[in-house]
């Protein structure tokens, strides 16, 4: 799994179009595009990216003889079921 949702060829134009998404001054070095209060600042620069979580049961990290750097001591979820961009409060409550 990675990125939920790309910007579409007329969402990238219309953000550049605004000044809010960098233009390719900065494209090598995006950590200067976007230093707010800089009279240089050139928006954002769009990026995707995702993480990756492993988890292993204790019994067989302990058969390999490795040694875990964190371990689950409970967990929960609560979600909506709802993937648009207007979220339910008593959805998420419950």
């Amino acid at each position: 799994m990675g990125a939920l949702m790309d910007l579409s060829y007329w969402e990238c134009q219309a953000l550049q179009s605004l000044g809010a998404m960098g233009s390719d001054r900065y494209a090598d070095q995006p950590g200067l595009a976007w230093c707010p209060f800089d009279k240089n600042r050139d928006g954002f620069i769009y990026g995707k990216s995702c993480g990756v979580v492993v988890i292993e049961r204790a019994d067989f990290a302990a058969m390999r003889r490795v040694k875990p750097y964190a371990v689950f001591t409970g967990w929960a979820i609560g979600m909506d079921g709802n993937r648009n961009s207007d979220p339910s409060y008593d959805g998420e409550f419950e």
